[in-house]
């Protein structure tokens, strides 16, 4: 703040230095069109005076309250001008341009005989005019700057809260997106570990690979996202919902009809997690898998897609439901991909469907194109 100070004092004398300059070498080429040739310390001493005081002074004060600037600027003005006056004959007398003459010696005659040697008194105006429109100018333009700057500090102090907000948003993300991973369904692993009792007595072979299958599962689960946003590659958990199947599948001895395809290469999209994981898992709890059902991801362009289609299960929801796994997805997706996305759930008849379109920025894709680049 001190250096900035600083400067500024130092602009204000440069730009007065050259001013007084060239003011100087005017009156010695035109000396006649100068009424204060000989006089210029006292005189441009009294008009910077009056420069600053307007500016920093008169002006404030009288403009403070709109409601009454008509009265108090006219005042002011007045008051201005006669400073500026007295002070004009006070230099005039110091520099010998106003002399007193005493012819007498009573008080009559002296007063009778006074005598004013009044040079370039008739300039007590108009030497001050053009200092006094510097000054409002001067007084406007920094208000002017002042006011801009204000507003620039507001919007940035603003910004720095949105951005604030935008980080606290996304770490609070972030932890609700591990947190979500590290729950293990228990009515899952329940069912799982049930299973690999049964199958450990009638098909060792069955059991060691739902142990496998339930172990990466949970290693995904456990695992924090490393991202700073806490995105994940969509590949990832393409293969855990791939494990997903797989484990039902053997819980139900391959006799689900369901499908996963993947189209466009949407292994490498960096997303958010559990996206795929809870459409999946919702088809479990509420459809009927022994009918056809099927899974959906594809990059096209720069348009992720997700869905899943599948019948409702007259019978109700396998384990228990608490219903907000479809509003965690809307949610979160919403936070993150805000206004470039398109998510549609609901039944069809006897049909189930979600479906999810997300538009990716370049970043989002840049480790599929340099997946396909490399495999040229």
């Amino acid at each position: 703040m001190r250096k900035t100070n600083f400067q500024t004092i130092g602009i204000h004398v440069l730009c007065w230095a050259l001013y007084i300059a060239y003011e100087a070498t005017y009156a010695q080429i035109f000396p006649d069109d100068m009424a204060v040739s000989d006089n210029f310390f006292f005189f441009f001493i009294i008009n910077i005076s009056f420069f600053y005081a307007h500016a920093h002074f008169a002006l404030p004060i009288a403009l403070a309250d709109k409601r009454h600037v008509f009265c108090k600027l006219p005042v002011f003005i007045i008051l201005e001008l006669l400073a500026v006056s007295l002070l004009y004959i006070l230099s005039e007398i110091l520099m010998g341009h106003i002399q007193f003459v005493v012819e007498g010696h009573t008080l009559a005659e002296i007063a009778g005989a006074l005598v004013f040697d009044v040079a370039y008194l008739e300039y007590f105006i108009m030497p001050v005019l053009p200092y006094f429109l510097y000054s409002t100018g001067y007084y406007f333009l920094t208000k002017y700057m002042r006011e801009q700057e204000a507003a620039r500090k507001a919007e940035i102090k603003h910004l720095d809260q949105i951005i604030a907000n935008k980080e606290l948003e996304t770490n609070l993300l972030r932890i609700e997106q591990d947190y979500l991973r590290a729950q293990i369904n228990p009515h899952l692993l329940y069912n799982t570990l049930s299973f690999v009792n049964y199958a450990a007595r009638h098909n060792p072979d069955d059991a060691e690979e739902a142990v496998a299958l339930l172990a990466d599962i949970m290693r995904y689960a456990l695992e924090p996202s490393k991202d700073s946003l806490g995105l994940i590659n969509l590949g990832d958990e393409i293969n855990q919902a791939a494990n997903l199947i797989a484990l039902n599948q053997l819980r139900f001895s391959n006799k689900l009809k369901l499908s996963l395809d993947v189209t466009g290469r949407p292994q490498t999209v960096k997303t958010i997690p559990l996206v795929l994981l809870t459409l999946v898992e919702n088809m479990f709890k509420h459809g009927d898998l022994y009918q056809p059902a099927t899974v959906e991801v594809g990059l096209h362009g720069t348009t992720l897609t997700i869905g899943t289609e599948n019948q409702v299960s007259l019978a109700g929801p396998t384990g228990d439901s608490t219903k907000t796994g479809l509003a965690n997805i809307i949610r979160r997706i919403e936070t993150v991909y805000e206004g470039r996305n398109r998510v549609e759930l609901g039944v069809d008849g006897l049909l189930y469907k979600a479906r999810i379109a997300i538009d990716l920025k370049e970043n989002e894709i840049s480790a599929v194109l340099e997946h396909e680049t490399s495999a040229l």
